[in-house]
C-alpha cells in the first residue's frame, strides 16, 4: 500500500540536494556524480 501524503505544498521531484550531497566524497573528489567545484 503505497505511502499517501496529504495536499500540504507541492513537492519538488525526488532528487538528492546538490548541497547536501556535495560531502566529504564530493569534496575529496572521488564522486562521480559530482565533480570538484573549478572543474
Amino acid at each position: 500500500m503505497p505511502i499517501v501524503h496529504p495536499p500540504m505544498r507541492p513537492r519538488p521531484a525526488h532528487r538528492p540536494c546538490p548541497a547536501r550531497s556535495r560531502g566529504v566524497r564530493t569534496r575529496l573528489g572521488t564522486d562521480p556524480h559530482f565533480p570538484r567545484p573549478g572543474q
